[in-house]
């Protein structure tokens, strides 16, 4: 990724989850992506996606949580922790069970849709944040 790119993306998320902490470095052997942090900590990763049939560009932040996606409260707990945002919140999927929904909570009422939790095994899930190339 251009570093002009990786800074667009940072200004997203920072605005998203209202937190100057978060930070995205360049990997040196990888072109597509980019380790996410927030503080001094690395959380996971963000790739990019090219579709060359639409010459679409999309990005996904991945990050691994070492928690069970039964346990709502404490993923939620979990997320809150990592992003440094009180306001995050999950839900149910209907009848959709290997995964939840993540939004942030807004003060007009509406909650953002901003990702999924995916069941990796019972003992662990993985959040996934969708970022398009204009939201950015």
């Amino acid at each position: 990724m251009k570093n002009d790119e990786v800074l667009s993306i940072q200004s997203y998320l920072r605005m998203v989850f209202e937190n100057d902490n978060i930070n995205l470095r360049k990997k040196d052997s990888e072109n597509n992506m980019v380790d996410f942090f927030v503080s001094e900590e690395n959380f996971g990763e963000i790739s990019k996606d090219i579709d060359p049939d639409e010459l679409d560009i999309s990005y996904s932040l991945n990050v691994p949580l070492k928690k069970s996606l039964k346990d709502t409260d404490s993923l939620e707990n979990t997320l809150r922790k990592i992003f440094e945002n009180s306001k995050i919140i999950l839900s149910e999927r209907g009848s959709i069970e290997d995964s939840k929904e993540v939004a942030i909570s807004k003060t007009d009422g509406d909650d953002e849709f901003i990702g999924v939790v995916f069941e990796d095994d019972n003992d662990s899930c993985t959040f996934s944040m969708p970022i398009l190339d204009f939201d950015l």
